[in-house]
Order: structure tokens, then C-alpha cells, then sequence
């Protein structure tokens, strides 16, 4: 039996088709890609978006170390499932700290809505806010040609957020931070300093440049090794969070707290954990065990939450050596752990490998 070769056409037909099949096949593997992705972006994902916020985006009457003036965003209409009740929770630049560090700033609380409210920090119907970070500081180092005042000590100081030159954190402190950039949104468009806005989605992407703890000076010229991204999306009365770090050169990361805030309500409860279930005073010091995804502090009328994706970026505790994620401590502040590598090999991050995290935060009338 004779066998006869395919004809030029077939053959350029069939070429065809595997080019078809593989096209396919690639497009397959894509969707799977982005299926995974969205997969990761389910704890941001929200119902549709139908309440609306006010934002005012407000000057604080002082400049920033870069030109630009530091300011307040303060969004209000949040619902605590009481009617009368009017709440205001603002994000944005604290003030007398060595930093001017963009952070969670306050809450507030008043009977009824008046737009001749001026939020104070000893407003009385302030019932959060302290000159601290609760997007936290976080510790590393630089490989290459430390240069600083402590660049052959054993010690590995807090940069970033409230804490200063030497892990100080007095007004007069030597800031290690400084922000490059800070722009808000509303449902996707940019405003401006000083507008008022409504919208249904609010969101603050601010940058900063850290100092390393070996390369931070007095005399304020330390060299910034670390480019920290913060993004806040505020929806469905949710501050969603997320923080990208960005080395600027090879660096050695010690230590990553991630989200935290200070005990202003009475009690703490600690959400996931299998071995401390209870619920603890506000200025006990306690660590819980590898499964928080939320810390709680209450009173009998609100409940305040942090809370943490441990699926996503370093919050799956991958760097964590330690055999606890959530902890409260002596400065009557609650914590989230996502880096502990103090005692253990060393965790190099290169030059532009991206590390992240997100959480986020969510107040509400305790029912």
C-alpha cells in the first residue's frame, strides 16, 4: 500500500489551525492567570456601590518637608445602624510627629450632621485619634555602603511612620520618611485641595521615601533605600488598605508590623485565633497565635476593627518565624506581625522586588 505526502495546501491549512490551537491555548492559560488573580483580590471585593461619602480634602494650613501642604481628608455619612448618629473618620498627615507621617487619623462623632464642625484633636466627640502610626514603621537595612551613623551597630532602629532619627519619636526627632507624592480620588476622578466631594468610592495613594536604620543620619541627610506606596480605597464603610514597598537598592528587611491601632475602646477580642478566644482588657500585654485575621476592640456602643488578608503578599506570614501574628502591647496598642526575622538568616529583598501587604479597617455601632 502506497502512501501519498499531504499536499502543499493541507499543509499550510494545518499550520494554520496549530497556530489557532496554541493561540487558544495561551488565551486559555491567560484567563487562568487573571481567574487566579481575581481569585487573590476577593477579601477588597465589595457588593455594588450605592452609599455615598462626603470628602473634604483639607489644607492644614502647613507645608510638608516637599513644598506641598499637609492635609486631612475626612469622610463622613458612615453608617453605625443609628440614624441620628454622624460620623467622620479622617486620613492624612499627623502634625508635630518627626515625619508628618500619612496615616489613620480620627474618629468622630456627633448627634446630627453640622457643616460648622471643626474636628479638633481635643474635640469631645473625638473618640480615635493619637499622635501615633497605625500604619506601621518598619525595620531593615541596606547591604551595600551603609553610610550612617549606625551603619556597624548591632541595633536595628524603626523608620517611617511616627518614629524619627534613632527610633525617637519627640517632635524635634530627625524624620527618616519624607513624601514624595499624594493624590485622592473620588469614584475614580481627582480633586483638589480644599474641595468637597461626593462619591461612593474614595481613594488616597501616598509615597514615601524611607531611610534604612544604617544609613539614617542626625544631621538629616540619610540616604532613603525604600519606596513605601500607601493605598486606601474608603467603600461600603470599609477603609481597604494596601502598602508596597519598593527597595531602591539591596536591603535586608528585620521587621514588618503592617496595620495597627491604638486601644481607645475597652476591650480587645482577637478574630481567628484558636488559642486566645476570649475577650481582654485594653492595656493587657498578650499575643494570640498564627491565625488572627482581625483585631477588635469594643465598648458597649462601637466596635473598631483591623483587620489583615493573610492570603495576600507578605500577610500570608511566609517571613514570619514566630509562633503568634497578633499581639497587644505595653503602649496599650494592638498589632498585626507580618516580618519577624530579627533572630533568624537574614530575609534579602533586591532592588525592586516588590513586597505588599493589605487590610484594612471598619467602624460600626456595636449591636
Amino acid at each position: 500500500m502506497e502512501y501519498s505526502l499531504p499536499n502543499k495546501g493541507y499543509k499550510q491549512n494545518f499550520t494554520t489551525r496549530m497556530k489557532q490551537y496554541n493561540f487558544l491555548w495561551v488565551l486559555l492559560c491567560i484567563m487562568c492567570l487573571l481567574y487566579t488573580s481575581c481569585e487573590k483580590d476577593i477579601p477588597f471585593s465589595q457588593p455594588e456601590l450605592t452609599k455615598k461619602y462626603e470628602c473634604h480634602y483639607k489644607s492644614l494650613g502647613e507645608k510638608l518637608p516637599n513644598g506641598e501642604d499637609a492635609a486631612t481628608i475626612y469622610i463622613s455619612n458612615i453608617n453605625t445602624g443609628l440614624n441620628k448618629e454622624h460620623v467622620i473618620i479622617s486620613f492624612g498627615n499627623k502634625l508635630r510627629t518627626p515625619n508628618f507621617n500619612f496615616d489613620l487619623k480620627d474618629i468622630f462623632i456627633y448627634q446630627h450632621n453640622d457643616s460648622t464642625n471643626i474636628y479638633k484633636d481635643i474635640d469631645a466627640n473625638r473618640i480615635f485619634g493619637h499622635l501615633t502610626d497605625n500604619i506601621q514603621p518598619i525595620r531593615f537595612r541596606v547591604i551595600h555602603n551603609a553610610d550612617g551613623d549606625f551603619a556597624h551597630s548591632q541595633q536595628t532602629f524603626f523608620t517611617g511612620g511616627f518614629h524619627g532619627y534613632a527610633n525617637q519619636t519627640d517632635n524635634n526627632a530627625i524624620a527618616t520618611a519624607y513624601e514624595q507624592s499624594k493624590q485622592v480620588y473620588v469614584d475614580g476622578k481627582p480633586i483638589n485641595l480644599n474641595d468637597k466631594i461626593m462619591g461612593s468610592s474614595i481613594t488616597i495613594k501616598t509615597t514615601n521615601l524611607l531611610q534604612a536604620s544604617n544609613t539614617e543620619k542626625h544631621d538629616g541627610t540619610g540616604r532613603y533605600a525604600l519606596k513605601e506606596e500607601i493605598i486606601i480605597n474608603y467603600r461600603n464603610d470599609t477603609a481597604f488598605v494596601q502598602v508596597n514597598y519598593t527597595p531602591l537598592e539591596d536591603i535586608i528587611v528585620y521587621q514588618v508590623n503592617g496595620l495597627a491601632f491604638f486601644n481607645d475602646l475597652e476591650h480587645i477580642r482577637f478574630i481567628g485565633s484558636q488559642t486566645k478566644t476570649g475577650i481582654y482588657p485594653n492595656n493587657i500585654v498578650l499575643r494570640a497565635d498564627r491565625n488572627v485575621t482581625a483585631i477588635q476592640q469594643f465598648n458597649n456602643a462601637y466596635r473598631f476593627e483591623v483587620f489583615i488578608d493573610n492570603k495576600y503578599g507578605i500577610g500570608n506570614l511566609e517571613y514570619n518565624k514566630e509562633n503568634f501574628n497578633a499581639q497587644i502591647s505595653s503602649a496599650q496598642k494592638s498589632y498585626f506581625l507580618l516580618i519577624d526575622n530579627l533572630d533568624y538568616l537574614p530575609l534579602k529583598f533586591l532592588q525592586g522586588e516588590v513586597f505588599s501587604f493589605r487590610g484594612g479597617y471598619t467602624f460600626k455601632r456595636n449591636q
